[in-house]
């Protein structure tokens, strides 16, 4: 508590002013591991899901379409998904 918040005439205990934080973070790397195994296999199923697409595509004999879809992909999605990799190798935490 600072000094010019303090109300004259008022009587200030302890609870007021703890000594220390009482809510501590945990988030341990544990957990961020769990979390990072998530994002794989969650990644992994879109992957598939983006290439059955595909091949429903080119079945209808729509390979320009097909080829579009795969160039978004790799532009947007694994540019997302190799910067979070690379991070994670960092140690962000």
């Amino acid at each position: 508590m600072k000094l010019k918040n303090l109300i004259q005439g008022k009587i200030y205990t302890a609870k007021d002013n703890p000594p220390f934080k009482t809510d501590i973070n945990e988030d341990t790397a544990a957990h961020y591991e769990k979390l990072r195994k998530n994002f794989e296999k969650t990644y992994k199923a879109y992957w598939d899901a983006v290439k059955d697409f595909q091949l429903a595509l080119e079945k209808q004999g729509k390979k320009k379409e097909s080829v579009s879809v795969h160039r978004k992909y790799v532009t947007q999605v694994l540019k997302f998904h190799s910067w979070f990799r690379q991070w994670i190798r960092k140690g962000f935490f």
